[in-house]
């Protein structure tokens, strides 16, 4: 619950963060998932008995959904090239390896 308020927190409310119930809390995370449009196969027991391939699958969809970065929406205009970056450039450049 921690994570899915740290990534979706208009989901995710403060509150949820505050249940004591394993289970409650469980379900209510899978609840805010789905609100999301989340499509996880987790169910609350793979969850609380730590069914790590579940639970990685579960994660990895809300990580495709929401990751927590902030998108860049200015471009870099005060960008300097050091001595050692333009060594380094030059250096990668004459391998000739394709990227």
């Amino acid at each position: 619950s921690i994570l899915l308020h740290r990534v979706a927190p208009d989901h995710c409310p403060a509150d949820l963060l505050s249940l004591e119930d394993p289970r409650a809390r469980v379900e209510a995370v899978l609840h805010s998932a789905t609100s999301m449009k989340c499509d996880t196969m987790a169910e609350v027991d793979d969850i609380l008995h730590g069914n790590k391939w579940v639970n990685v699958a579960f994660l990895a969809e809300l990580f495709h959904l929401r990751n927590g970065l902030e998108t860049c929406v200015e471009p870099v205009t005060d960008f300097v090239e050091t001595r050692e970056m333009r060594a380094l450039r030059v250096w990668l450049n004459r391998l000739g390896i394709d990227s």
